[in-house]
C-alpha cells in the first residue's frame, strides 16, 4: 500500500468525539448550529474588548450529517457509508471527509479517541 492509502485506512478507523464546550441545535431541516463557549480566561478577555464570549457556526447539508453522526462510538468508515448511502458519495469523496475531520480536529470542535 501506499503512504496515502495508509494514512486513509487509519483515517477510516478513527474514532472522534465532540468538543465539551460546544452546544449544537438543529432546526427542522436538519442543519446543525454549533454554540462554541470560549475558555474562561478568554471570556474575560473578550468583556474588555466587548466581543462576544461565544461563537455561532451555522453548518451546511453535509456538514451538519457529519456532525451528528459523530458520536464517540462511530469510526470514520462507518460515518463514511452513512454519508454515501445518504448522498451517493464515492471514494474520492472519503478525501474530502478527512478533510472536514482535520478541520474540525484543528479547530478542536472534535478530538480523535
Amino acid at each position: 500500500m501506499k503512504a496515502k492509502e495508509l494514512m486513509m485506512e487509519g483515517f477510516l478507523n478513527t474514532v472522534a468525539e465532540r468538543a465539551t464546550n460546544i452546544t449544537w441545535t438543529e432546526d427542522r431541516k436538519g442543519i446543525v448550529t454549533l454554540k462554541i463557549m470560549k475558555h474562561k480566561l478568554v471570556r474575560k478577555i473578550r468583556t474588555l474588548t466587548k466581543k462576544p464570549e461565544e461563537i455561532i457556526i451555522t453548518l451546511d447539508r453535509n456538514g451538519s450529517f457529519i456532525w451528528k453522526s459523530i458520536d464517540g462510538k462511530k469510526d470514520f468508515r462507518a460515518i463514511a457509508k452513512a454519508v454515501s448511502c445518504k448522498y451517493g458519495n464515492t471514494d474520492k469523496d472519503n478525501k474530502k471527509l478527512l478533510k472536514y475531520a482535520k478541520i474540525l480536529k484543528r479547530n478542536r470542535f472534535i478530538k480523535f479517541k
